[in-house]
């Protein structure tokens, strides 16, 4: 295994870690307590629309910055705000810049990666980093959450936080020192890029005029994003709000509970990335298994809320079938122009993202008609996208050739 590859998976397994301990931390402290999936619906629309214009104006820096110097102070900045928040958390207003402005950054840390590792890697070899990085995103995952509760339950707010910004110092410290510098020239240096100097209109109007040539004219990117629209409007509820919903139900407040069914979904993710590494390239086929096998995972969903063991398989399940679909979009991304790739991903990432509060709030008034109701609304979303995509001369049949692990440019093993 080369460097760039060993180092995407520690850097991401830490950050994971503190970023699954940050979230839990704001949702629990400040939303879950009373178990009110209105307020948690609220905190998380209101996230994923401001995440939305701010993938936009990320994909942008991503093209714009050094990608190793960005992905450093991104973390650095996360850790300050992080540190901030238990200042700003007794102030709503002053909270919710904190929480928007950690979240930006937190993204901005995330897309600059993973153009930094993609630009590394050929299109075989970082899908099955990306099956890989799932196994060890599972694991850390399921233990991050579990490890979370107990931290919430027995440490005060300022140990937990003091902890996030320790390891998120220790992560830039790791990138400053052993990251690759990316060879692909920034856009400022390489274009004429004046627009980008003059302010967040003028590069919302940049993107505008770079959507119009390079992403609402190629057939490819515009049905890629539609489906993940789509299917966003699931992805946005199910593993952040549905936990929560029936934690409700069953009339019982316990974060214990949400974390056991998140971490059942991390779970399944840990399963299914075995078959991601060795047929992985077998992209359209995944895909397709993966979206029916969750539709049909979620017709029982009537009957297994009120149950918490069997919610807890049920969402195993989704996350086995969830993760086959993984190949999608790790093909999908390694297939853009290096120079490109950040701006076409954030034009991409801001359309798909005004599903997410979509999603939140369907599900929630879904659900105020009863638990069939949600059921069908689920599993409508996935049987459409999986029709749209075997309809698809583009997305229908993708089969990439197995390939080596490649060597980094450093040539380090």
């Amino acid at each position: 295994m080369n460097r760039i590859m060993l180092l995407s998976i520690i850097v991401g397994s830490l950050t994971l870690f503190a970023f699954t301990l940050l979230s839990l931390n704001v949702l629990w402290v400040n939303v879950g307590e009373d178990g009110d999936i209105a307020n948690l619906a609220i905190l998380l629309a209101s996230n994923h629309v401001f995440s939305a214009f701010s993938a936009l104006i990320s994909g942008f820096l991503v093209d714009r910055l050094q990608k190793k110097q960005a992905i450093v102070v991104c973390l650095l900045a996360c850790a300050a705000l992080a540190m901030t928040w238990l200042l700003a958390e007794k102030f709503l207003a002053v909270a919710v810049v904190v929480y928007l402005a950690i979240n930006f950054a937190s993204d901005l840390y995330a897309d600059t990666f993973t153009a930094l590792v993609a630009e590394k890697l050929s299109a075989a070899n970082y899908v099955k980093l990306d099956a890989i990085e799932l196994v060890t995103g599972s694991a850390v995952s399921i233990g991050s959450s579990l490890v979370s509760a107990v931290l919430l339950m027995q440490l005060s707010q300022q140990h937990v936080i003091l902890l996030v910004t320790a390891i998120l110092v220790a992560s830039a410290i790791i990138c400053y020192k052993l990251l690759p510098e990316s060879a692909v020239e920034s856009v400022e240096s390489n274009e004429d890029t004046d627009v980008y100097r003059t302010g967040i209109g003028a590069t919302i109007r940049s993107a505008w005029d770079f959507a119009r040539e390079n992403v609402l004219t190629d057939k490819r990117i515009m049905l890629y994003a539609a489906v993940l629209f789509v299917l966003n409007l699931d992805y946005a509820f199910i593993p952040t709000a549905l936990p929560f919903l029936i934690m409700s139900l069953n009339e019982t407040t316990s974060l214990v509970l949400v974390v056991i069914m998140q971490s059942g979904n991390e779970l399944g993710e840990f399963l299914a990335a075995s078959v991601i590494i060795k047929y992985g390239h077998y992209v359209s086929l995944l895909t397709k298994i993966g979206l029916i096998g969750s539709a049909l995972v979620f017709t029982v969903l009537p009957l297994v809320y009120t149950f918490p063991i069997a919610a807890t398989v049920l969402f195993v399940l989704y996350g086995a079938f969830d993760t086959l679909t993984q190949p999608y979009y790790s093909h999908f991304v390694s297939s853009l122009d290096h120079a490109k790739r950040g701006r076409i991903l954030g034009i991409v990432s801001f359309m798909v993202l005004l599903a997410s509060p979509l999603g939140i709030i369907l599900g929630n008034w879904l659900s105020s008609y009863g638990m069939v109701a949600l059921s069908m609304g689920i599993v409508t979303v996935f049987l459409f996208s999986v029709i749209v995509l075997s309809a698809s001369k583009d997305f229908g049949s993708i089969v990439l050739a197995p390939g080596a692990l490649d060597e980094d440019e450093d040539g380090d093993d």
